[in-house]
């Protein structure tokens, strides 16, 4: 971490600290009894008071819940819209990527669905392909059906489609190197529902494979850099009307990064 880095770290733990404390008070509670609530030591809930210890993304959450309020409450800067929705990837299982510790989240990126339509919208490589992870292991609790509704009303069904089929080559791709037995049934089972819920798709409406192409990455910024990138592009990115250099092994990267023992 730069100097700079740790300044504004600093800055963000006396804030948040200041305003754990004033929260506490106005409840009339000890730190004490604050920590029994979070699971930390009275001597931990000092320290953050103090401005010299942090807490966790999920203790933070949680503190949000019991008071009732959401990150404005402490008086920090939530305008980093990748940076949040990354930590929500985090939290949600995508854990190659790091979660920063200098942008609070946000009560708005507490649902997963809400977390993946705000990565959908991105033009992050990263953030799109992070989703891989989070869906896999959430595919059971994940309201596909309510997803595209709500993609569609974005604009963004077609890049939902894209993602959900990116997801399942890289879910072949990674099943093909005999995975643990763990994360084989978590594969197992993406790969049925996903595969349903594409059929789902197709049998509604054709692949919108050249009424409308969405320019994906943000770099594309010419016709010429267009037919460059669709030349290289995967068969699944020219089905969707895709542009961008993603390619289904960049999915299963995301997928083998976020393996972690189960």
């Amino acid at each position: 971490m730069t100097s700079k880095e740790l300044t504004e770290l600093r800055k963000l733990r006396a804030r948040v600290g200041g305003s754990v404390a004033r929260l506490r008070k106005e409840r009339q509670w000890t730190q004490a009894e604050l920590g029994a609530r979070l699971g930390l030591s009275q001597g931990h809930v000092s320290n953050v008071e103090r401005g010299v210890a942090s807490l966790t993304a999920e203790q933070l959450l949680l503190l949000m819940r019991i008071f009732n309020v959401d990150a404005g409450v402490f008086d920090v800067d939530t305008r980093d819209a990748a940076t949040q929705i990354q930590n929500a990837l985090a939290r949600f299982g995508a854990q190659h990527l790091h979660e920063s510790e200098l942008v609070l989240p946000t009560r708005k990126l507490a649902e997963l669905s809400t977390v993946i339509i705000e990565a959908l919208a991105t033009r992050e490589p990263r953030l799109m392909t992070a989703l891989a992870p989070v869906i896999v292991l959430h595919i059971d609790s994940l309201n596909l059906k309510k997803l595209r509704n709500d993609a569609r009303a974005l604009g963004l069904e077609q890049r939902l489609a894209w993602l959900v089929e990116n997801t399942l080559e890289a879910i072949r791709l990674e099943q093909a190197t005999r995975p643990p037995r763990a994360w084989a049934s978590r594969y197992r089972r993406a790969e049925v529902l996903l595969e349903q819920f594409l059929s789902a798709i197709f049998f509604a409406q054709k692949p919108a494979a050249a009424d409308v192409q969405d320019v994906l990455d943000s770099e594309i910024r010419s016709k010429k850099t267009i037919a460059e990138v669709t030349r290289d592009a995967s068969s699944i990115s020219r089905l969707w009307g895709v542009i961008t250099r993603l390619q289904p092994d960049d999915f299963a990267a995301a997928l083998r990064g976020a393996r972690v023992d189960i």
